[in-house]
């Protein structure tokens, strides 16, 4: 799916991120990546009432895996 990745969790859970939210992602010692996320959502008032939410995971594909699933998602 464009601008998605899905990837799977250190627990084993597939997720699907979106990559306009991902702000970075480094390698882990165990072989795979860490992910971190932004995303701003609303609340009832859309207009004044909007917070930020940032989210961590971490994945058992590998930086370079990761990496390369954010290239092809952007295409």
């Amino acid at each position: 799916m464009k601008g998605f990745i899905e990837v799977t969790t250190e627990g084993g859970c597939s997720i699907l991120l979106n990559v306009n939210c991902i702000e970075m992602i480094s390698p882990l010692n165990t072989g795979g990546t860490s992910i971190n996320t932004t995303s701003v959502y609303s609340k009832e008032n859309w207009r004044y009432d909007q917070e930020i939410q940032q989210s961590h995971y971490f994945t058992q594909e590998s930086y370079e895996e990761v990496k390369a699933m954010i290239e092809e998602a952007m295409k």
